[in-house]
């Protein structure tokens, strides 16, 4: 008996109703949404995929729609000046898109400047961005479906064109190779 109050004694009273006692850090779970339009914040990059297309199509198809209209009655100049400022817009908003990447990253805005090299630009759709909050803010919240299948036009309009940039001269050759001969009669 007094073995078994000697046990009971040293064993510690757990409570399992009792509160935790641990810090559970509540910033782990904070995220913002980000929106297209925002100069600050950060975005991963599949948003940054889906807001360059997205860009693409707000920035250029307006002008180019412009530049065939008014590109009629104007000449062709008026045209490719109207085309030269929508491919200036558009590189600013792409700027302003990257600068957030950057930001996700960890990085200055001031290396979005790298975008205007080629082929270095790819580095900010490899490189994943800081998984907590960092200098810049906090993460953005996870890509909604619309993020996702927009982010996925890139690429498939990019297969695209390397296919139609190889068919199309292809067939225009199967084409001429396959047009009738037409052979001077012998007899005339």
């Amino acid at each position: 008996m007094d073995m078994v109050s000697h046990m009971t004694s040293q064993e510690p009273s757990i409570n399992p109703y009792q509160a935790p006692t641990t810090m559970v850090d509540a910033s782990a779970d904070e995220t913002y949404q980000p929106s297209f339009l925002a100069l600050n914040g950060r975005i991963g990059r599949l948003r940054y995929m889906a807001y360059q297309m997205a860009n693409y199509f707000a920035v250029m198809l307006p002008f180019s729609l412009l530049s065939g209209v008014l590109g009629r009655s104007w000449g062709p100049f008026m045209a490719g000046l109207i085309m030269i400022v929508g491919a200036v817009c558009m590189v600013i908003t792409s700027l302003l898109i990257t600068r957030r990447r950057c930001h996700d990253i960890g990085w200055n805005g001031w290396t979005c400047l790298l975008a205007l090299v080629p082929l270095i630009n790819l580095i900010y759709l490899f490189i994943p961005g800081s998984s907590g909050k960092n200098q810049y803010g906090l993460p953005p919240k996870k890509n909604s479906i619309g993020v996702i299948l927009m982010a996925c036009v890139m690429p498939a309009i990019l297969l695209v064109g390397v296919i139609a940039a190889i068919a199309i001269p292809a067939y225009k050759d199967y084409v001429k190779l396959s047009q009738p001969v037409q052979l001077p009669l012998v007899g005339q």
